[in-house]
């Protein structure tokens, strides 16, 4: 009776014709129970009350002091029972008050899982009754990401906090229509649309990726590489080491003085935040494997030899994997892993190909941050090749015995720097 007095001398403030459109004033001078509270609401309002079992036993377990100062009806309801983890509707006179809901939210994404594999695989093996064998050696780079998955798990993390009491089952993903349906309580529901849309607001970012792969063939006094101190010091004054999106020029005429400059490939592709994006330039070289397999027949005495091929393939070349990430102030992480394989052989372009290919690989990877439109430079991938450089004399070379006297062989070594200008750019 005391909670009733005290609701009955705050609503005396009030008219009874429109409780939505008039101002309340609340003060309760001790712990109130939710149930005392809404029973007060519903009887003064005309209102009709709906709410499931589990709810119930929810409003007489909170009590809170309640005091609020010229509120309208929402603001009331909202303070109250949004406050205390409660869901509620109010539809004409019929006020729903709920404590755990089904939610169904969107994201717009691909279904699929994106993967990047880079492997060199060579391996020469027999197949036998007892078993297989095999010699050979793989080195194989993989890099892939589930989105779906990954966000499943987090999910289920923002619904599993310490202090929830109600324990969330886990959610349900539909991957082709881009939904997530989740079960909770309206503080866990909200974490979950709030992260939702922080995701939505940084995946769906996109970043223009122009990149400028250069080979130098390094003049007899830049042989162990280019010097990129000299180059930065000729930048900017202040020592930032900025390399501006105008200076793609720069950097070329930069390189001319450490020998011959040639562009070997200027890819550009768009991609999302933090996704990769992978890029190869080279060449994919075919093999012929033979293999033989003998077996004795015990009914005929005989030896049975069955021969066999297989076409493989190899790459060589230059692969490049990127994953570039697009922070809130808009500077950009960018993650780079290059790699450059060729073949140790340069006969074997010539020759039937029965075997794979000597491969020699050289590989690096780093993290760098940048602003936008800032140009990011990779160097120090050096291949050295030996080339045999022949002089003679016009027919006098080709005279028998005597031939070798007009002949003369020079061999020497080149050093040929790979270069990679990465200037990455966000699209609005």
């Amino acid at each position: 009776m005391k909670t009733l007095l005290i609701f009955l001398s705050i609503f005396t403030y009030l008219s009874a014709h429109n409780c939505e459109d008039r101002f309340f004033n609340i003060n309760s001078s001790e712990k109130t129970e939710l149930s005392d509270f809404l029973s007060e609401i519903i009887n003064y309002c005309s209102l009709n009350l709906v709410v499931d079992e589990t709810t119930q036993k929810k409003l007489y377990k909170i009590s809170s002091e309640i005091h609020i100062v010229d509120k309208k009806l929402d603001e009331v309801l909202q303070i109250v029972l949004a406050e205390n983890n409660l869901f509620y509707t109010l539809n004409d006179d019929i006020l729903k008050v709920g404590y755990v809901k089904t939610e169904t939210f969107s994201l717009d994404y691909i279904s699929s899982i994106r993967s990047g594999n880079s492997k060199t695989d060579i391996s020469i093996g027999s197949d036998s009754d007892d078993g297989k064998s095999s010699v050979g050696s793989t080195i194989e780079t993989n890099s892939e990401f589930d989105f779906w998955d990954n966000l499943k798990k987090e999910i289920s993390q923002l619904l599993e906090r310490p202090e929830d009491e109600f324990k969330s089952v886990e959610p349900i993903i539909n991957k082709k229509a881009g939904l997530i349906t989740i079960s909770g309580t309206l503080k866990q529901l909200k974490r979950v649309e709030e992260y939702l849309e922080r995701i939505q607001h940084r995946l769906f970012k996109q970043v223009l990726i122009d990149v400028n792969i250069l080979s130098v063939s390094l003049k007899k006094s830049a042989q162990t590489g280019i010097n990129w101190d000299s180059f930065y010091n000729s930048l900017q004054a202040d020592g930032t080491k900025v390399v501006t999106s105008s200076s793609i020029s720069q950097i070329i005429s930069f390189l001319k003085k450490n020998g011959n400059v040639k562009s070997i490939s200027n890819p550009k592709i768009v991609a999302i935040n933090n996704q990769p994006a992978l890029i190869s330039v080279g060449n994919e070289y075919f093999y012929k494997l033979n293999s033989s397999e003998t077996r004795e027949s015990s009914s005929t005495s005989s030896t049975i030899i069955k021969d066999s091929s297989v076409i493989k393939s190899i790459f060589a070349g230059i692969l490049l994997d990127i994953t570039a990430e697009i922070s809130d102030n808009d500077k950009i992480t960018i993650s780079v892993n290059p790699s450059i394989s060729e073949a140790t052989d340069i006969n074997f372009l010539n020759t039937e190909k029965t075997i794979p290919p000597d491969l020699t690989k050289k590989q690096l990877s780093t993290v760098i941050t940048v602003k936008n439109g800032e140009k990011a430079i990779i160097g120090g991938l050096i291949t050295k090749a030996q080339i045999e450089k022949e002089d003679s004399v016009p027919l006098l070379s080709h005279l028998p015995l005597f031939g070798k006297i007009f002949l003369s062989k020079e061999k020497s070594f080149l050093s040929e720097e790979l270069v990679i200008v990465i200037t990455p750019k966000i699209l609005d």
